[in-house]
């Protein structure tokens, strides 16, 4: 630093405190040659407490240090209060937050103003169809630097860096670029970011390649396989889903609305039929399909109907206990898909177990384990908070709970408000009393002297017809499907009843009204 109060920082100057300048005509003439470099944007004015960069910050590849930053940060003297972050994903703020530098003043380290994204905020919502780079180079150079003490929040355990990997995999640094040229920041600090975001892909991948055998099965190869899977269900949905993407600004509408939208959740069910009927694959495990069974469920629960958001929680629970994997994002598919390949492990480790336990030495025992297994704490995969639909019950003015059946229908009666429908009972063998008499035997004599006496009775058998569900009301739409003799397998609430599955040969034949791929009602473990 000068005599003249300035230090110089790369391509920039950083106005620093006056030192030695007692003059004050002179400060004031410094002063307005100051103010007028701002204004001009060659300078970067900088408070007195603007402190010095921390060690953690000094550990990015590249800061940026203008004005610019103090958008997205607080200066050290005002981190010494407590501030809530705000929330502001667009590219000019998190490119600032990815780039600028952090100092402390007097104890007191800078503290940001608005939230950085993080890889696995980002890796959750993750929509492969428009994938923003800028926001993915973001999230990469905060992962990288927290791994440094440099500011960012690590997702953690052994699968983060093939997870960024994997996503960083289609981003150049010409792509990125590009995508730059229209944010508003200086370009000393997309320049920055740029080359954070090199030093940050280079770290992941180097780290990805260290993985081998079922670590890299694990952890690399199996998202690279559900990713390709689900880039071709995205492909052979594309016209469906360019027909969802017009419904956004009516499906946004509706959020709002009191009773939601009849004729959107009309529309979102014709469009789910076509998603069965064009669907390569099982449905179940198509994102469209997964994506549409959400909104039709809001579209319920607005409606306050809570049997039939019921009757679509249930859509993916093919045995009515364990929920299949709801395959609305990358992240549930890819943990889905490792906590399978997990079981695996579990499996051949109980071979190599008892191979050794009978003796056989390791190269044998690991033949007969039949493949490589490891070990793999939970941490090391990334849980999703959002696992299937979310708890749109609380949407519900009054919430009740949901029981499931499997019943046969008797009779249909058509009421005002529906079609009330009677199952058949199931009958129980059982037994009764005839030809009783007393016996001279006496059982008990009570206090007051009163004598009773055993009685004999004999018995034979006897059934009765036992009613397993109440008669259910259904909307008379849901009731065309119906006829005697119709297996049903659905959900009741508070009286109302609705259809899941009719299953005919134990075979699941329609699912909430439209035709389905015949499958096992009941499939085996």
């Amino acid at each position: 630093m000068g005599t003249n109060g300035y230090e110089s920082r790369g391509t920039e100057l950083v106005h620093a405190k006056f030192l030695g300048v007692r003059s004050s005509a002179w400060s004031l003439v410094l002063t307005g040659l100051t103010l007028w470099l701002g204004a001009c944007g060659i300078l970067t004015i900088k408070p007195a407490s603007a402190g010095t960069e921390t060690e953690a910050s000094r550990k990015r590849a590249v800061r940026y240090d203008g004005p610019e930053c103090y958008q997205v940060l607080y200066t050290p003297e005002e981190s010494r209060e407590r501030h809530e972050l705000q929330t502001d994903t667009s590219a000019a703020a998190q490119v600032l937050l990815a780039t600028c530098a952090r100092n402390e003043y007097r104890g007191h380290t800078q503290d940001p103003k608005i939230a950085a994204v993080r890889f696995m905020d980002f890796y959750e919502g993750y929509d492969e169809r428009s994938a923003d780079p800028i926001l993915l180079a973001a999230t990469t150079i905060n992962e990288h630097y927290s791994l440094n003490g440099g500011g960012g929040i690590y997702m953690g355990g052994r699968g983060a860096p093939p997870l960024i990997a994997l996503f960083l995999g289609p981003v150049e640094e010409p792509e990125l670029t590009k995508a730059l040229a229209s944010v508003q920041v200086p370009d000393d600090a997309k320049q920055a970011f740029i080359e954070n975001f090199r030093e940050a892909k280079s770290h992941f991948t180097h780290q990805t390649n260290q993985l081998e055998g079922a670590y890299k099965e694990l952890f690399v190869d199996v998202p690279k396989q559900v990713q390709a899977r689900r880039k071709s269900q995205f492909e052979a949905q594309a016209a469906n889903w360019s027909t969802l993407d017009g419904y956004a600004e009516r499906i946004k509408q509706a959020a709002a609305k009191q009773g939601g939208d009849p004729e959107l959740l009309e529309d979102l069910k014709a469009l789910r039929v076509k998603v069965v009927e064009s669907s390569k694959d099982d449905y179940l495990k198509d994102p469209l399909f997964a994506r549409l069974t959400r909104e039709i469920a809001l579209q319920y629960a607005l409606a306050q109907d809570a049997a039939s958001l019921a009757a679509e929680r249930r859509v993916f629970r093919r045995d009515f206990r364990e929920p299949d994997p709801f395959p609305e994002t990358l992240a549930v598919e890819v943990y889905y898909a490792q906590i399978e390949l997990i079981n695996e492990f579990r499996v051949a480790k109980d071979k190599f177990r008892k191979a050794k336990y009978a003796g056989l030495d390791d190269a044998t025992a690991k033949a007969r384990a039949g493949r490589d297994f490891e070990d793999v704490i939970p941490s090391d995969l990334r849980v999703p908070e959002q696992m299937g639909i979310p708890e749109y019950e609380k949407l519900l003015d009054k919430r009740r709970q949901a029981f499931p059946f499997q019943e046969v229908v008797e009779t249909m009666t058509p009421k005002e408000d529906g079609v009330l429908v009677a199952f058949k009972k199931t009958p129980i063998k059982t037994f009764e009393y005839y030809g009783c008499y007393r016996t001279n035997r006496i059982r008990r004599i009570s206090s007051d002297g009163r004598i009773e006496y055993e009685e004999h009775c004999n018995t034979r058998p006897k059934v009765e017809m036992h009613e397993n569900v109440k008669p259910l009301l259904f909307p008379a739409e849901e009731a065309q499907w119906l006829k005697r003799g119709t297996k049903i397998r659905g959900v009741s609430v508070g009286g109302q009843g609705r259809v899941v599955w009719l299953i005919e040969k134990e075979e699941i034949v329609s699912e909430r009204g439209y035709p389905v791929p015949h499958r096992p009602a009941n499939p085996k473990a």
